[in-house]
């Protein structure tokens, strides 16, 4: 999880992309994907507009795209991370997060 808000941010912050669409286009080509329906199923659990500009500085933003995301890769309704269990792992500094067992999807 750390790795993939690593590559978020770096969409951000090399690539310039700082709405949803644009991240996920770069993340789910159009030509491996069904790209606007990722980015429609992102923008509406995270109640954020397809269009809107993403603060990178906003964990609890970020936690919400990255659970989102997870949620739409496993596509599965309890596969997903929960936006507590991410920015739990943001938050952890070591490498490794504490995350309680009962906290991960089963």
């Amino acid at each position: 999880m750390k790795a993939a808000a690593h590559q978020l941010q770096l969409y951000e912050n090399r690539d310039k992309l700082n709405t949803i669409a644009g991240i996920i286009t770069k993340f789910a080509p159009p030509n491996e994907n069904d790209t606007a329906g990722y980015i429609k199923a992102v923008a509406e659990r995270t109640k954020i507009g397809a269009n809107d500009p993403l603060d990178p500085a906003n964990k609890d933003q970020l936690a919400s795209i990255l659970s989102a995301m997870a949620l739409q890769e496993n596509r599965r309704a309890n596969a997903g991370f929960s936006k507590e269990v991410i920015i739990n792992i943001l938050n952890n500094t070591g490498g490794s997060a504490v995350v309680a067992s009962s906290q991960l999807p089963h």
